[in-house]
């Protein structure tokens, strides 16, 4: 039986990171018997991802250990060594992001490329994904345009370039209550920085309750869930005077389906782009009518048929007006949104599909 080694040499907790993480587990708790499938990362990644509850210290699958260095040679250095201690022959190196571009004899090596641009990072880093993409021996990607540019640039490998259906979530825990069981609850759930325009959402806020007690005095409350840069700034906002008697509650949550399968509304309103967002597709199959930004591909998830669409820099009359329309559904009108939404969950995104997806591409490595 041969190892798969799904390597994360990031240090912060990630879109990439959560998928793979969750994809790790899966094959922890659904195991393929052709495969042993083990987790790399660096020793802070790993402490954040025990502290969210990702993964539980001490498995015995989860190699820790100190990935980076003051450079990239210091990095692909240290990630050759563990990597030499622990792969034998046969064994598979699933690179997540961009590799150290090295070659471990007797290996084959599949990189993952996540991001929804080639060049999102700079030049530098592009050169080091494609020279990474050089190195292995089958290309997993994850955006339809980038795996469109890998085909032309590597025609040789064609037959080895896998397009991923992008993120996925745990449909079994993400579901939604009874219909009667919903609360009026808001939620914005993920990294506390600027891309995800939580400090703007938080700001909105005052005006937008007003507005929404204006159209009908519902039990509402706002919960913006997760961690991050701005969290100190979060919390000194939500002291100031203005917001003492409005229902917003900020934390982190370590089981978020226990609000989300409660809440009603789920915003997501990022810079740039929504896709692929696992808390978005999470949110989604707990029966959540999805408030987004129209940018980039967030139509390729959150559908028209059941979204709600604002402008990448949206003012809090479009935020508070959306909202009200929102909460204008009657029950029927609700119910059909959000079982559309799970549907294309259930559909596209769960992560049984994903691990047979990458169970395939394992065998063909």
């Amino acid at each position: 039986m041969n190892n798969v080694f799904i390597v994360l040499s990031t240090i912060h907790i990630g879109g990439a990171e959560k998928r793979f993480t969750g994809l790790w587990k899966s094959f922890q708790e659904n195991a393929d018997k052709g495969f042993i499938v083990k987790l790399v990362m660096n020793e802070s990644l790993y402490q954040k991802l025990a502290e969210s509850g990702e993964v539980n210290p001490g498995n015995k699958n989860i190699i820790a250990a100190n990935l980076s260095g003051k450079s990239f040679w210091q990095y692909r250095k240290n990630v050759k060594n563990i990597l030499k201690a622990q792969a034998t022959k046969g064994d598979i190196i699933h690179f997540i992001g961009l590799s150290p571009v090295i070659k471990i004899k007797g290996t084959r090596q599949l990189l993952s490329i996540t991001g929804t641009r080639l060049n999102v990072d700079g030049r530098i880093n592009m050169a080091l994904i494609l020279a990474s993409a050089l190195y292995a021996n089958a290309i997993d990607v994850l955006d339809p345009r980038v795996y469109a540019t890998v085909k032309k640039i590597f025609f040789w490998k064609q037959k080895k370039i896998f397009r991923t259906s992008n993120s996925f979530c745990d449909v079994s825990v993400y579901k939604p209550l009874p219909p009667e069981q919903k609360k009026d609850w808001i939620v914005f759930l993920g990294r506390f920085d600027e891309v995800k325009q939580v400090e703007q959402i938080l700001l909105f806020l005052p005006y937008v309750y007003k507005k929404l007690m204006q159209a009908g005095n519902k039990d509402y409350h706002f919960y913006i869930l997760g961690h991050g840069a701005l969290e100190t700034k979060l919390k000194q906002i939500l002291s100031s005077n203005e917001y003492q008697h409005l229902p917003i509650t900020i934390r982190f949550q370590k089981d978020p389906w226990v609000i989300v399968n409660k809440s009603k509304v789920f915003l997501s309103l990022q810079l740039h782009n929504n896709y692929p967002s696992r808390s978005l597709l999470e949110a989604m199959a707990a029966g959540n009518i999805p408030v987004v930004t129209d940018v980039g591909q967030t139509r390729w998830i959150a559908r028209p048929e059941f979204s709600y669409y604002l402008p990448e820099k949206f003012s809090k009359e479009e935020l508070a007006t959306t909202l009200v329309k929102v909460f204008k559904l009657d029950a029927q009108q609700f119910e059909q949104k959000t079982n559309l939404a799970r549907n294309l969950v259930l559909a596209e995104h769960d992560v049984s599909k994903m691990q047979a997806y990458f169970e395939s591409i394992y065998r063909q490595v």
